[in-house]
């Protein structure tokens, strides 16, 4: 009671007493009309939330709270509420001049302050930076009223006080400097760099590079980019006139001047000087030097053309980097009749030397297209032929069409090609790529004849005698390689091969060998067939095969077929491993033996064959009475089935053995001198190899086994059944 009277008291003072109040000291400060003292505690404020103190009706101006989110720290009211300095600002948000949206930067006052939604991924550097960009997407703004206007242009970059200040709609521009592309308003794919470049143009794809408004024809650099112009207004020098460079001149110069240097770096346009007579070379059938353009003209001497050596009568010879090179061109285009030769050559004498029509040297080491020589006929109305020699002579060997590709110091990595022929123009009649005809006949005409003869010796990689590439998308019949006998009513004697490999036996390579090889794959529409016969004799065969035989649907989980003929009435049964054989016909596997005639004593800790004497049944003879094993002669699953009767004083295990491996065993005890039956029965998968055997063993654990099994026929039996 005496508590709260106090404080009543005290709360009454402070509402009353309009003098100075301490609390914590005796003495308050004379500048205050509150002073708190302490040295180990503090003033508590009030503490809320930003949505609490917004809530604050009529806040006062001074008003003091402390807010606990939302960037905490002490506000005070002053017409709006405002962060006590030092608090600090945590992110560009907090700046008053700044903020982020989505992956957008704005800095300065004014800058993007119209983007209010979506990521439009701007950068703004400066007082109204890209003040409007309500849909313009990464753009980069940096520079006081840099781009102020740009509405809807995106990716457009511009630095410099101003620059861009007018673009609305351009996209795609760039802008360095002062008031660069200042007009721009929607053109695009500009660039200005410069200040005050390109200050007037509204186009696109230009370029500017200057430091004032000049305009097209006056800006130090101007170009344009979707016409690939590009135009100096002014001097252009090519390294230090005044070292080893030159200057262009800045005038036009007169109709048919040439550009001349005056060896001091300048270039200048002057007249071309007048040429005078060639005294070597004169009219036709005078010593006077030819006056007009339509002389025919001679010379005694040889003549060089791109060397300063006449090696021949005529000597060319081209160095440099030209250009589509044609070194000697000739060109008949008159309509004159009788026949036109393009080039003829006539070569007599009596000399016993090499004679060549035409020889072609090509040293080129690019990596173009060499042609020796090339051919294009085209457009008559006859008979063509691109290449046409007659070889007229019955003394030494005749060859219409000889040629070598000599291998050189280094192995090639292209294609090399003996002949290569193109045929393409559309025929309604039969075309040809290589058409050959041996009509030799008569008693003479004893020797080989061969329509194709191909020799194709040393080297690695594929060899192809004959390699055929057919396409086309027509459905018409196409065939790679195509033999007949006996056209019409032409008779054809001898054995008749459509198609013969032989290989030698002198071969030494281990690879792969084929005598035919086909792939087809399997996307390809109709029916394939890798090898057709359709041979109708009937002594006849579709096909015949010396040698093993694989069959299959794919290259592996093939079978193959058996060496030997077999017994009549077999079948034809697989293994389960791709080998085949012949096997008797019946039902599946049922065998039943038993032990009548033989006692078996098994040693001690060692596995004993099991003696079964007596075949009861045996449907496809697969146990062997003098072996006591079962082959299987069909791959599947068997079950095996095997009693014993005993006399035992210990333990006896009982064991299935395949091929001599263990594959199951059971374990009995008895004691005594009574009987006990011990028996096992499995499934077993067997392929038509496998040997099956019954056989036991005694396990001594604490005495010498002396126990024997018995021969019964009914107890000491084995069963085998295949089941599937």
């Amino acid at each position: 009671m005496k508590t709260i009277l106090f404080f009543s008291i005290f709360i009454g003072c402070i509402f009353i007493n309009t003098a100075q109040v301490g609390i914590g000291t005796t003495n308050p400060n004379g500048s205050s009309i509150l002073d708190i003292t302490a040295t180990d505690k503090g003033v508590l404020i009030p503490r809320m939330t930003q949505a609490q103190r917004n809530l604050i009706g009529t806040p006062a101006n001074g008003l003091l709270i402390y807010q606990t989110n939302n960037t905490p720290g002490f506000y005070y009211y002053n017409g709006t509420w405002v962060v006590l300095a030092g608090t600090g600002a945590e992110e560009i948000n907090d700046l008053t001049d700044a903020k982020t949206l989505g992956r957008s930067v704005y800095l300065g006052d004014g800058a993007g302050i119209t983007d209010i939604s979506g990521d439009k991924q701007n950068t703004a550097l400066g007082h109204d930076a890209l003040n409007v960009s309500d849909s313009g997407l990464q753009n980069v703004a940096i520079g006081e009223s840099t781009m102020l206007n740009n509405d809807s242009g995106e990716r457009n970059t511009a630095v410099g006080q101003s620059a861009m200040r007018f673009n609305s709609a351009g996209n795609r521009n760039t802008a360095i400097g002062e008031d660069a592309l200042y007009s721009n308003m929607s053109g695009s794919g500009n660039v200005a760099i410069g200040q005050r470049a390109g200050h007037a143009e509204t186009g696109s794809n230009k370029l500017y590079i200057e430091n004032s408004s000049a305009n097209s024809t006056n800006a130090l650099i101007y170009g344009e980019f979707d016409t690939n112009i590009l135009r100096a207004n002014g001097e252009l020098q090519v390294g230090v006139p005044s070292g080893t460079g030159y200057a262009f001149p800045t005038t036009d110069g007169a109709p048919n001047q040439v550009l001349s240097t005056d060896g001091a770096g300048q270039l200048s346009f002057i007249n071309g000087a007048s040429g005078g007579s060639d005294a070597d070379w004169f009219e036709e059938g005078t010593s006077t030097a030819p006056s007009a353009i339509t002389d025919d003209i001679y010379t005694q001497g040889n003549v060089a053309i791109g060397k300063t050596t006449a090696d021949s009568p005529l000597d060319i010879e081209v160095t440099g980097a030209p250009t589509n090179l044609i070194a000697m061109k000739m060109i008949d285009n008159s309509t004159g009749t009788g026949d036109h030769i393009g080039m003829q050559q006539t070569l007599g004498g009596t000399h016993d030397e090499l004679i060549k029509g035409i020889e072609t040297y090509i040293t080129n080491t690019g990596t173009g297209l060499h042609t020796g020589i090339s051919t294009s006929v085209a457009n008559g109305t006859g008979n063509q032929v691109g290449n046409r020699t007659t070889v007229n002579g019955s003394i030494g060997d005749n060859t219409i069409f000889s040629g070598t590709i000599f291998n050189s110091s280094s192995a090639s990595t292209t294609t090399q090609t003996g002949l290569s022929l193109g045929v393409q123009q559309p025929s309604s009649q039969i075309s040809y790529g290589v058409f050959s005809t041996l009509n030799a006949s008569g008693v003479n005409a004893i020797g080989t004849k061969y329509g194709s003869y191909n020799l194709i010796d040393g080297g690695t990689g594929e060899h192809f005698g004959v390699y055929n590439d057919v396409r086309g998308t027509e459905n018409n019949t196409k065939y790679g390689t195509f033999n007949r006998f006996g056209i019409g009513t032409i008779d054809t004697g001898g054995e008749l091969y459509g198609t013969y490999n032989s290989f030698g036996p002198s071969i030494t390579s281990t690879l792969n060998k084929y005598g035919n090889y086909t792939l087809i794959p399997s996307g390809l529409a109709g029916t394939h067939y890798g090898s057709y016969s359709d041979v109708q004799s009937a002594s006849g065969y579709a096909g015949y095969f010396i040698g093993r035989v694989s069959l299959g649907n794919a290259s592996t989980n093939r079978y193959t077929m058996p060496a030997a003929d077999g017994t009549a009435g077999q079948v034809l049964t697989a293994a389960g491993d791709g080998t085949t054989s012949w096997a008797s016909t019946g039902t599946l596997s049922i065998v039943n033996v038993n032990n009548d005639n033989h006692v078996n004593i098994p040693n001690t800790n060692t596995w004993e064959l099991i003696t079964f004497d007596t075949e009861n049944t045996d449907t496809n003879s697969e146990f062997n009475n003098n072996t006591s094993q079962f082959t299987a002669n069909t791959s599947g699953y068997y079950r095996v089935f095997a009693s014993l009767l005993i006399t035992a004083d210990d333990y006896l295990e009982i064991g299935i053995f395949v091929d001599g491996v263990i594959v199951a065993t059971k374990l009995r005890s008895a004691t005594g001198s009574g009987f006990a039956s011990i028996l096992i029965d499995e499934i077993l998968y067997l392929t038509n190899t496998n040997e099956v055997d019954i056989r036991c063993r005694s396990v001594d654990y604490t005495t010498v086994y002396s126990g024997t099994i018995v021969s019964n026929p009914r107890t000491t039996t084995l069963q085998i059944h295949r089941i599937n």
